[in-house]
């Protein structure tokens, strides 16, 4: 389980905030800049003073009917010393995920994220 005090969420939150801001101002969206938010998000919060590491991970989708070959795709967040999960750019997935995606993730690693990489829903004989 992971509790943060509401200072230090804070703290990350803003941070958080201040990052995607400098991505949409770059690019006017966060879609496909995953990498590069991580590693200015890793950047800026080891500076306020949070062990961090950059993950390079997976997104299962719930809808990979328009997808044309994978039913997943890769994806890099951050994530906190104790585990905390630290993403801004998560809701680029929105369409693909049945659930609502905000666009900062402090909390544990949605279900929709994962470490390995998932099987291929294309791949199954239905």
């Amino acid at each position: 389980m992971i509790i943060l005090t509401r200072e230090t969420y804070n703290k990350v939150y803003e941070i958080c905030k201040e990052v995607r801001e400098i991505i949409i101002n770059k690019y006017g969206e966060t879609q496909l800049h995953c990498v590069e938010t991580s590693e200015i998000l890793s950047e800026e919060l080891t500076k306020a003073g949070f062990e961090n590491k950059i993950v390079e991970g997976w997104c299962s989708y719930d809808d990979w009917s328009n997808c044309s070959d994978r039913s997943y795709d890769e994806h890099t967040w951050v994530e906190l010393a104790d585990g905390t999960y630290v993403d801004v750019t998560a809701d680029q997935f929105e369409y693909f995920i049945d659930d609502e995606i905000p666009e900062i993730i402090i909390d544990v690693k949605p279900y929709y994220m994962s470490y390995e990489e998932p099987e291929n829903m294309f791949d199954q004989e239905w």
